[in-house]
């Protein structure tokens, strides 16, 4: 979720708004097991928890475990305490304790603001990051240094949701190829490394005519594709005294995607239209479309707002006796109302850019 959101920075450029929402909480008490016992269960006065974040202690105090981010609690210093995390309830259940024992906990509580929020809006007035990228492959690394991200595509269909991008890169390098240790030590929270993937089902999505209240349409949605473009031009970067680019132009962004919903209705067809019975003289009626991005364990989400967009094309083609399919294709424009062409409005774990 945390990668998403870092790729969508790197590609949208533009004005970036980060809060850190999460508060520290040291040596609460989670209680002492009584004579003969071992196990323990306590609840959180502060929720929701930070995955990742709790520290098990005694009162000396020295540490006994700690929790992956995942929800379970694993042993630390070989003291054979474990147990379990529920992040939302802030419900810990112990075992492995050593009866009259005190023990308390470390962690990070959460306010109604989420995680780490990040606000990124694209705009022509900010130039976008370059950054260097390093792929693994089997023999060796391969550095691409000045690269700008020119291209993101959105899959939702089935399964995981994927993110592609295309980059536009200055020069390449060889390098030996990284251990894991090294690539673990260049994520967010490397001593974690736990990152929440988004499952198909996970994703919600919702449109109205442009300036009316979003309403949900994901129970007609069956898959949709988001792609963004930059129009980079690396080639006249070229110029004399160099084999590569020495600047990165980019060009007209541009925001679309496409669709393939049930055909319950005439609804989408009209909009394409602008009428009710066909092809209206005052043009395609004007949508707003808002998607979001849950992960897996419902912990951080990404919110993509489009504020207006229009459809380009609706196809119902019927083939033979299967199901039609309505397969609509829409772009986004520019909103002077609000001065974008969209918003992503991301809520994560974790932030790449302060490395928390």
């Amino acid at each position: 979720m945390s990668t998403m959101q870092h790729v969508l920075e790197m590609c949208l450029g533009g004005t970036v708004t980060y809060t850190d929402n999460t508060t520290g909480v040291l040596a609460e008490e989670l209680g002492t097991p009584a004579a003969g016992i071992t196990v323990l269960t306590s609840t959180l006065s502060k929720i929701p928890a930070v995955p990742g974040d709790l520290v098990v202690q005694t009162d000396a105090p020295a540490d006994v475990a700690e929790d992956d981010g995942f929800g379970a609690i694993t042993e630390l210093n070989s003291s054979g305490v474990t147990g379990t995390i529920n992040y939302t309830t802030g419900v810990v259940i112990l075992a492995g304790l050593t009866p009259e024992e005190t023990y308390e906990a470390d962690y990070s509580e959460v306010d109604t603001s989420g995680f780490h929020n990040t606000v990124i809006v694209p705009s022509v007035a900010d130039e976008q990051k370059d950054v260097t990228l390093s792929v693994g492959k089997d023999q060796f690394m391969h550095t691409f240094d000045g690269s700008v991200f020119d291209a993101l595509t959105i899959s939702i269909e089935k399964e995981f949701v994927m993110v592609s991008t295309d980059v536009i890169s200055q020069i390449d390098s060889k390098e030996t190829i990284a251990t894991q240790a090294v690539v673990l030590a260049k994520m967010p929270r490397p001593e974690k490394g736990n990152e929440y993937y988004v499952p198909f089902h996970k994703v919600t999505a919702k449109m109205i005519d442009y300036g009316g209240t979003l309403a949900a349409f994901e129970t007609t949605l069956e898959s949709m594709t988001i792609s963004i473009a930059n129009g980079g031009d690396g080639e006249s970067g070229v110029t004399l005294g160099s084999r590569n680019p020495r600047r990165q132009f980019l060009g007209e962004m541009e925001v679309s995607g496409d669709m393939s919903l049930v055909f319950d209705g005439t609804d989408e067809l009209e909009d394409f239209w602008g009428g009710a019975t066909g092809p209206d003289n005052a043009g395609t009626t004007e949508k707003a479309l808002e998607v979001t991005f849950t992960a897996n364990t419902d912990i951080g989400s990404i919110v993509l707002l489009f504020p207006k967009v229009i459809f380009q094309q609706v196809a119902i083609q019927g083939s033979g006796r299967e199901r039609i399919i309505q397969e609509l294709k829409w772009v986004a424009l520019y909103d002077d109302s609000v001065t974008q062409i969209m918003q992503a409005t991301c809520n994560c774990l974790y932030n790449w850019e302060t490395n928390t």
